[in-house]
């Protein structure tokens, strides 16, 4: 059953920065790009019946915040800065 759920990490063009597929810009890839984007906490059933989370663990989607494509899916302890994906050497 599909839930809807999909990771799509934004790209990086020739300039190395980080975009959306929409073109947005979410700065260098020397830096997180989560910071500039949209971000909301979701219930852990939104990907799928059968998972649950520990109490102090969320559920966070990031998000373009230009087109609302879903960048990434991230599990992380409550109130702890975004977990960085990647950051790319200058």
């Amino acid at each position: 059953q599909a839930t809807g759920l999909a990771a799509v990490c934004p790209a990086v063009d020739q300039a190395k920065r980080f975009r959306c597929l929409c073109g947005a810009d979410f700065g260098a890839a020397t830096e997180s790009w989560k910071p500039r984007a949209s971000r909301r906490t979701v219930p852990p059933q939104a990907c799928g019946p059968h998972i649950t989370l520990h109490a102090e663990l969320e559920l966070r989607e990031f998000c373009c915040s230009e087109c609302g494509t879903l960048l990434e899916a991230e599990v992380a302890r409550r109130g702890q800065e975004p977990l960085v994906t990647i950051v790319l050497d200058a």
